[in-house]
């Protein structure tokens, strides 16, 4: 089924019920799906036909939902940037996507002249075009269309495009809306783009949170934190830095459940959310732009457990299939699938279902090194991540699996050492690397706090005994939760200092 059918129903159902709120701004599932069905006339009489791709460079905004949905009612693909993308990067996704349209405010579109890879799209369209005939039809997608082109979060390297089907957008619909539990009524803030979908399919009133995506530390927790309660928010679905950035503001109250993930939330920040949020159930959620969700666990177990061997993120849900594999660094086989470790063994998580990813597009490297598949045809996706299942099936996460650590016939796992730090005060945050063949200790200190002594603290807390602690002014942060640690880049910064 076309996933604006989903939207469809919802705004036929009901029509008066505030469908997107912003600060400063509202519309109403009735006029916002009159909106969307004008959009969907302007995208037919510019020519845009089913299957092509128009790129979508907006950011979340009421704007933004009236494209997408447009866009799939007309049978197109919406190939979907995030704000926070580079000039690199995003001349990178133009290329892979080959797209006919392009639609971005005027500002971006004036910018865009001086991008050669959006330059030679053929269709510009503008935002706001709402003067046209709704249009009352809604083109009969297969599931296998293409209805969204994602691209996964690396820095560095070719960037990957998910493809997600139509098939596998309803998929994934069910799968968090069986974890999300919406009930009718719901007023949920988020920051996440896809979340938005599953609210118009559910009927819930979506208010966008007031965050800067290109500058998230500059975020205003209290304004955020405002909206939530002048707008009856009692439902919250955002990344980590977001959640924890309102936890700053202290208790909030009348929210009823909290859903984080997308980066770490080790223990000690399980304890602030509890804290900040005390009516909540809150939930942490571990998945990828290929698999989500895989596993959840109640913040509250989380608080407590002690971070030893790895990060407990709960069983995996229902709809998923998960094994343990051995940590190659090359392609695997269908018979790798007969390799699985036991119980405690660190190795590779890979998982198959209905709404893991099955296909990137015009990318068939990225398939063979991401995906397994079968005898029984089944594709298995390659998760990346290193982690190992306990004896009552709990999963446990030891970060990525490139950047393990094997010395002396034994793995280490930065991501552990990086939750085991954060809990020291006077450290901000810090990792394990290997430098100069050596096990040393990357870290950021607060300003003010004693090298010497933290250093010692440092050798008192971890299990094993590293060569050294180096000290740096900033260790960089991904670019679009803020939460993890960009190893690519920080690499860079360590040699080019060294002249190495």
């Amino acid at each position: 089924m076309n996933v604006f059918n989903h939207f469809a129903k919802s705004a036929k159902a009901h029509p008066a019920r505030v469908a997107i709120q912003t600060t400063g701004e509202s519309i109403h599932f009735g006029v916002f799906e009159t909106d969307v069905r004008k959009t969907a006339a302007y995208l037919i009489k510019k020519g845009i036909k089913p299957g092509d791709r128009v790129l979508v460079f907006v950011p979340m905004s009421i704007e933004l939902y009236k494209v997408v949905l447009a866009i799939f009612q007309v049978g197109a693909t919406a190939v979907f940037l995030d704000e926070w993308v580079s000039l690199t990067r995003l001349r990178l996704c133009c290329q892979i996507a080959g797209c006919k349209a392009f639609v971005g405010p005027w500002k971006f579109r004036i910018l865009a002249f001086f991008i050669p890879e959006i330059r030679s799209i053929p269709i510009w369209l503008g935002l706001n075009k709402t003067n046209e005939t709704p249009l009352d039809w809604v083109y009969p997608a297969q599931p296998d269309d293409t209805a969204l082109l994602t691209f996964t979060t690396g820095s560095t390297g070719t960037p990957k495009a998910a493809r997600r089907s139509h098939a596998f957008l309803n998929s994934q619909f069910d799968a968090l809306i069986e974890e999300i539990q919406p009930q009718t009524g719901d007023v949920v803030m988020t920051n996440l783009p896809i979340v938005m979908l599953v609210n118009f399919g559910t009927g819930a009133t979506s208010v966008i949170a007031p965050f800067q995506a290109k500058k998230p530390a500059q975020s205003n927790p209290e304004q955020i934190a405002g909206l939530i309660k002048s707008a009856g928010v009692n439902v919250l679905i955002a990344s980590p830095f977001l959640a924890l950035r309102i936890s700053e503001v202290g208790k909030i109250e009348n929210l009823e459940k909290v859903f984080t993930g997308g980066g770490p939330v080790y223990p000690d920040d399980a304890t602030t959310l509890t804290a900040a949020f005390p009516k909540a159930q809150v939930s942490i959620v571990y998945g990828s732009t290929e698999a989500e969700p895989v596993s959840t666990i109640d913040a509250r177990q989380l608080a407590d457990l002690k971070l030893e061997n790895g990060l407990c993120v709960g069983k995996p849900v229902d709809r998923i299939s998960l094994k343990i594999l051995p940590i190659i660094f090359g392609p695997l086989t269908e018979t790798s699938l007969s390799q699985s470790k036991i119980a405690g063994e660190i190795g590779e998580i890979v998982v198959a279902g209905d709404h893991v990813l099955s296909a990137y597009w015009n990318n068939d490297q990225a398939f063979l090194d991401n995906k397994i598949v079968d005898a029984g045809g089944r594709i298995w996706h390659r998760t990346g991540d290193a982690g190992f299942l306990d004896e009552t099936g709990r999963l446990f996460l030891c970060g990525r699996c490139k950047h393990m650590v094997f010395s002396n016939g034994a793995w280490f796992s930065p991501f552990v050492v990086e939750g085991m730090l954060r809990t020291l005060p006077g450290i901000k945050t810090g990792t394990l690397m290997v430098l100069d063949q050596k096990l040393t200790i990357v870290a950021e200190k607060e300003n003010e706090a004693d090298a010497d002594l933290l250093g010692q603290q440092i050798f008192n807390v971890l299990p094993f005994q590293p060569a050294s602690v180096k000290w740096i002014a900033h260790l960089p942060r991904d670019p679009r939760h803020f939460t993890k640690i960009d190893y690519e880049k920080l690499v860079v910064m360590l040699y080019s200092k060294s002249g190495q």
